[in-house]
């Protein structure tokens, strides 16, 4: 896929397994509470997560949303920057929204191109052994159904109605299974 990009939006919808173990458990423990009227845990979020999105976490919050947006930013900057990696793309602008799920990113991706090369071409472009596409005739992929799966899979690929040369694409990939395979494969490398 060689088509300049002129610019792109990211939103990252990201879940509370980020945070390990007490992210999971403190996102179940609130979504209990809130059910059953009792006072929720805050240790991790400092604020409500069960039922809710955020876009930053409450102050005595341990982690702040924001430093874990900029580390997103700046890891893909650096990726962005290896040779064969995007060259030539500008960076994108990202915004990063704590989800009330409890494991398994989903990313809104918004891309204008130069000149729309379009949603064939994009599709057949993008897949590859580590990307699943599913095309206009089947369901757009989620993070449920991403659980235990390998790679990275889009969906939803359609043209923004207000910009000719714009296209948006839905992603989803299981965190966890990532974080795994990333560890074999550098424990490979070290071997």
């Amino acid at each position: 896929m060689n088509d300049p990009i002129r610019r792109s939006v990211i939103q990252i919808f990201a879940p509370a397994s980020e945070h390990g173990r007490a992210g999971v458990e403190e996102l179940q423990q609130q979504t209990v509470s809130l059910l059953s009227f009792k006072t929720m845990p805050k240790a991790i979020f400092d604020t409500q997560l069960g039922f809710s999105m955020l876009a930053r976490y409450g102050e005595e919050a341990p982690v702040a949303l924001e430093n874990s947006e900029l580390r997103i930013e700046r890891h893909l900057t650096t990726l962005l920057a290896l040779p064969g990696s995007g060259e030539g793309a500008p960076p994108p602008s990202l915004r990063l929204i704590q989800a009330p799920v409890f494991h398994g990113y989903s990313f809104s991706a918004w891309v204008e191109f130069e000149e729309s090369p379009g949603i064939e071409a994009l599709e057949s472009g993008l897949a590859s052994a580590g990307i699943e596409v599913r095309g206009a005739d089947f369901e757009p992929p989620n993070n449920v159904g991403q659980a235990g799966q390998s790679g990275i899979a889009v969906g939803a690929v359609v043209p923004d109605r207000n910009e000719a040369d714009a296209v948006w694409f839905w992603l989803v990939a299981d965190n966890l299974r990532i974080a795994a395979e990333n560890a074999v494969a550098v424990a490979r490398q070290i071997a």
